[in-house]
């Protein structure tokens, strides 16, 4: 289980992350964000945070907060901008 990649958008393995957990087998997930850059690719998170979730249950100190990098945008949106701009 050591070479499971927990986060596929930038190649963590569960061996790196379980690296970050100190003395009292305790992992401070922000710590583990700045350091190997998990939750920090592509999905923002959503692939990896709830598996790190789950993977330290009891053992975690904080969450691996998303930014999202991108909004979603409605169609309907789109076509208003666009009918807007042909007046």
């Amino acid at each position: 289980m050591d070479d499971y990649i927990v986060c596929r958008c930038e190649d963590v393995s569960f061996d790196d992350i379980r690296h970050c957990v100190d003395e009292s087998d305790t992992i401070d997930i922000h710590e583990a964000k700045l350091r190997l850059r998990v939750g920090m690719g592509t999905c923002q998170g959503r692939v990896c945070g709830p598996l790190l979730e789950r993977c330290f249950a009891g053992h975690a100190i904080g969450t691996l907060e998303r930014n999202s990098v991108l909004r979603p945008v409605l169609l309907a949106d789109i076509a208003s901008e666009m009918s807007a701009g042909k007046e």
